[in-house]
C-alpha cells in the first residue's frame, strides 16, 4: 500500500503476510547461502544489532557493504540455518521467533536452539535487526570449538 505522510510525500506500508514475505525469502537465502539474496531484503543504510559480538558483548554493523563483509566471515565458519517459528508484525517492526541449526564447518560440532530478532522495516525492504541470542549457549559453543580445535593441533 502506498500513502503519504503530511508533506505530501510518499510512502510504501506493508501487511503483516508482506513483512512475513519479506523475512522468509530473506532467510530462504540465507539458507542456502546466498548472500546477495539476503542482503536483497535490506536497504543500503541498514543497521544490525545483535548481542553476541565477538568479544562477548553487543555488536553493531552499520550499512550493507559491512554487513556483507560480516556475513562472509560467518558463512566461511560455520552452516547456518534459520526457521521462522512465529512472527508479529505492528506496522513497522515484526517481532520474530526462529529456531536455528549452527554446524561448525571444520569440527562438525553442532548447536541448536532459538533466538528472536526485532526487524524495522522501511518500506518494504528491512531496515534495522536486532538479534537477540542466548549468549552463555553461544559462547560455549564458541569454547567448544577453540578447544576442538586445539585438540586437533597436538
Amino acid at each position: 500500500m502506498v500513502d503519504t505522510d503530511e508533506l505530501g510525500d510518499w510512502h510504501v506500508t506493508i501487511d503483516a503476510a508482506t513483512a512475513l514475505s519479506i523475512v522468509e525469502a530473506a532467510h530462504s537465502a540465507w539458507n542456502a547461502g546466498d548472500i546477495e539474496g539476503t542482503l536483497d531484503r535490506y536497504v543500503d543504510d541498514l543497521v544490525f544489532i545483535t548481542n553476541t559480538g565477538p568479544d562477548g558483548g553487543q555488536m553493531i554493523i552499520r550499512g550493507k557493504s559491512n554487513l556483507r563483509e560480516y556475513i562472509k566471515v560467518i558463512m566461511q565458519v560455520v552452516e547456518a540455518k534459520n526457521f521462522i517459528e512465529s512472527l508479529h508484525f505492528d506496522g513497522e517492526v515484526a517481532r520474530i521467533r526462529f529456531n536455528t541449526y549452527v554446524r561448525h564447518r571444520t569440527t562438525g560440532h553442532e548447536m541448536t536452539g532459538t533466538y528472536r530478532e526485532l526487524c524495522t522495516f522501511r518500506g518494504s525492504e528491512i531496515s534495522q535487526i536486532e538479534d537477540f541470542h542466548d549468549a552463555p549457549r553461544m559462547a560455549a559453543f564458541w569454547r567448544l570449538i577453540g578447544m576442538a580445535e586445539t585438540e586437533a593441533v597436538r
